[in-house]
């Protein structure tokens, strides 16, 4: 048996594959379409930002794009052309701002735009908890002046940072509901990832 796998639970006779995202999807209730549909980005810029944090998981690709009052849920074809036309388009500025847990994360997304985007890419990475605002801004600010593209990887807080003016593209990559999905943008493209399994 394959340790790093597979754990025995006591209460069955077979071995069973875990994770322990599965865990946390399986223990918390997910805030799903129907949830974003009734609930407006305003409405939600109201709320305290314990509150975002423990409705959970996203489930799923959301989207919003002004005018657009709610975010709404589109498949993930849907997104990753979206997010490949904006990369494919002139892009001269690249933001991307994480917390230490996700530090891995944003690095390979870095070395990937670096790579094959001919663009710039700054990291920024917020060690304390609010993260500094000094750095967030000036990150945030480069991005948005030169009307390109910041990445939010993790679940930073809403209180981070904020921008001169939006930038075109916000994409956030992140495990939960938190206050960063909320921060003004042209267009928002929210995708869900795991940090476990």
């Amino acid at each position: 048996m394959n340790f790093h796998t597979r754990i025995r639970d006591v209460a069955k006779p077979s071995p069973e594959r875990c994770s322990g995202n599965r865990v946390l999807a399986d223990r918390f209730e997910c805030a799903g379409p129907a949830f974003f549909a009734r609930h407006a980005i305003a409405d939600l810029q109201t709320w305290p930002e314990q509150e975002l944090i423990n409705l959970g998981p996203i489930p799923f690709p959301m989207t919003s794009e002004k005018p657009d009052t709610h975010f709404r849920s589109l498949g993930w074809s849907s997104v990753l052309l979206a997010l490949c036309d904006a990369l494919a388009s002139d892009v001269r500025s690249v933001s991307i701002v994480t917390t230490r847990r996700w530090e891995n994360e944003a690095a390979g997304i870095a070395s990937t735009l670096r790579r094959f985007v001919s663009a710039d890419v700054d990291e920024v990475r917020a060690d304390a908890w609010p993260p500094r605002p000094f750095s967030m801004k000036h990150a945030a600010g480069r991005a948005a002046a030169e009307g390109r593209i910041v990445f939010v990887v993790g679940d930073v807080h809403a209180s981070a940072w904020c921008f001169d003016s939006p930038p075109a593209l916000l994409i956030h990559m992140c495990e939960r509901v938190s206050g960063s999905l909320l921060w003004p943008a042209q267009t928002s493209l929210v995708l869900p990832i795991t940090s476990v399994g």
